[in-house]
C-alpha cells in the first residue's frame, strides 16, 4: 500500500476540468449564464461551451441573413450551414510533472 492511500479521507470529491479557464471566469465573474455553460451551476444535464457558443453564433447570422439591406446579410446567408461544432484534441496529453501520457 502507498503513502497515498493509508491518508485516503474518504471525501468524495467530483472534479470536471473542462474548459478549467472559462469556469473561473465564470466564477469570478459570477456569470450563470457562463457558469451554466461550462457546468459550473447546476443544471438539468451536462452541458458543452462550444455548442452554447455555435447556438449563439447561428442565431446571429440567422438574424443578419434575415436583416434586408443589411451589409451582412449577403455574407450571412453564404454562411448557413458553415458553422458547427467541431470536436477538439486533447492540448495535454502529458501530465506536467511526468513523462508517459496518463501517469499521475
Amino acid at each position: 500500500m502507498n503513502e497515498s492511500a493509508e491518508s485516503a479521507d474518504g471525501w468524495f470529491c467530483v472534479q470536471d476540468g473542462s474548459c478549467n479557464g472559462l469556469q473561473h471566469y465564470a466564477a469570478l465573474g459570477r456569470d450563470q449564464a457562463g457558469a451554466e455553460s461550462v457546468n459550473v451551476a447546476p443544471a438539468a444535464a451536462p452541458r458543452d461551451v462550444y455548442s452554447d457558443v455555435v447556438a449563439l453564433v447561428e442565431a446571429e447570422r440567422r438574424r443578419d441573413a434575415a436583416a434586408e439591406g443589411s451589409e451582412h446579410a449577403e455574407i450571412a446567408r453564404l454562411l448557413e450551414g458553415v458553422v458547427e461544432r467541431k470536436v477538439s484534441e486533447a492540448v495535454n496529453d502529458k501530465c506536467r510533472s511526468h513523462e508517459q501520457p496518463g501517469t499521475n
